[in-house]
């Protein structure tokens, strides 16, 4: 307990329960009675090396449709100084 009675913030069990019933404790009747917080930690880590990932590929991705982009505008600007030299 908390002689300093220090404001504390936690989670409900019943919301926690309907977005990961594996982070939550069922009491005898089969209700959620309280967030197991020891696996709160592995599950959000978890998850950010999932989406972190996910960052990487898109990353990549980006820069591959940046050189895409690039060779396009450039071979625009070909085709239109080939047209301008044809056209004089």
């Amino acid at each position: 307990m908390d002689p300093a009675a220090t404001e504390q913030f936690g989670l409900i069990a019943e919301e926690v329960e309907k977005v990961n019933p594996d982070l939550v404790a069922l009491d005898k009747d089969g209700k959620p009675c309280r967030v197991r917080y020891d696996q709160v930690n592995a599950m959000l880590l978890s998850d950010f090396l999932k989406e972190h990932a996910i960052v990487q590929d898109l990353k990549k991705e980006i820069a591959a449709l940046k050189v895409s982009l690039q060779q396009m505008s450039d071979q625009l600007k070909m085709n239109r100084s080939v047209q301008l030299a044809k056209n004089r």
